[in-house]
């Protein structure tokens, strides 16, 4: 029985040990965006208030636990610079939106089988569970 809490703990400190805090601005969009489409598990943004004019879609693909997190939905508001869906969320479980406005995403044409299709504007959330919004 011991044993198996020593593991146990072991697990635990080595998915936190990989977990990262990020306090970004909308000043340096280039890094919040990289700093994103490289997110860990366990990784929590801070985003201050602004504008986050995003270049291209944010995706966050086979993770858990992240969490994006601004000023609140009326100073912290995410949208395009271009024409790009905000969000892309697969694989995923237990991602956390919180206090950010999303405005102004555009579809995509995607190919699906048989054809092709637009899909979508403000975020695509595929195969992920336990995805939750909150202002």
């Amino acid at each position: 029985m011991n044993k198996r809490i020593v593991i146990l703990v072991a697990v635990v400190f080595a998915f936190l040990a990989h977990a990262t805090e990020y306090n970004v601005t909308s000043d340096d969009i280039d890094d919040f965006t990289n700093k994103v489409a490289n997110a860990q598990s366990g990784d929590k943004f801070i985003l201050a208030a602004g504008e986050y004019k995003i270049p291209k879609t944010l995706r966050l693909l086979n993770l858990s636990s992240v969490t994006l997190s601004g000023a609140g939905a009326e100073s912290t508001v995410i949208c395009p610079a271009a024409s790009c869906r905000l969000v892309l969320v697969s694989n995923c479980t237990d991602i956390v939106f919180s206090g950010i406005a999303f405005r102004k995403g555009s579809g995509v044409t995607e190919a699906v089988a048989f054809g092709m299709a637009n899909v979508g504007g403000g975020a695509s959330l595929r195969k992920s569970s336990r995805i939750s919004f909150q202002n």
